[in-house]
């Protein structure tokens, strides 16, 4: 991509409000992201648990671009969690999962429950504004279509 493209579509991006759900267990997590985000004057929101992320999105239904899903969460994993956001409220927006793992079969299953991508922990910098400017930017266009 070349630098002025990248440019024009970093400052729309900016100047865009997104709202970013971010399915995590872990505080440090929530900074690492929340730091990552600011990029795009991005405030995302927090939810802790699979179960938490519902009610969230239960209750706010269409106000989340995108949700970044942390797989292994306690109780209710970020797999079945994906499964339920897609079947129980119907909810469109990609879903990247946030993984350590990067074994095979473990992409392979959570593209199967609905995911849309994967990013490996630790995120780097360069490679996460990558993914999040092509999905934010893919939203982008959805909403103007």
């Amino acid at each position: 991509m070349s630098d002025n493209l990248d440019a024009l579509i970093t400052k729309q991006l900016k100047s865009e409000v997104f709202q970013v759900l971010v399915v995590d267990d872990d505080d440090f997590n929530h900074l690492i992201i929340s730091e990552l985000l600011k990029k795009w004057n991005i405030n995302p929101e927090f939810a802790l648990s699979g179960e938490q992320a519902l009610e969230m999105v239960h209750q706010n239904p269409g106000k989340f671009d995108l949700v970044l899903m942390d797989v292994y969460l306690p109780q209710m994993s970020g797999l079945e969690t994906t499964q339920k956001l897609r079947t129980k409220c119907d909810l469109k927006v990609p879903i990247i999962a946030l993984t350590a793992d990067s074994m095979k079969d473990t992409r392979e299953n959570i593209l199967k429950v609905g995911m849309n991508d994967v990013m490996i922990k630790p995120l780097k910098p360069e490679s996460f504004h990558q993914k999040m400017r092509h999905y934010l930017q893919q939203r982008l266009e959805d909403k103007n279509a």
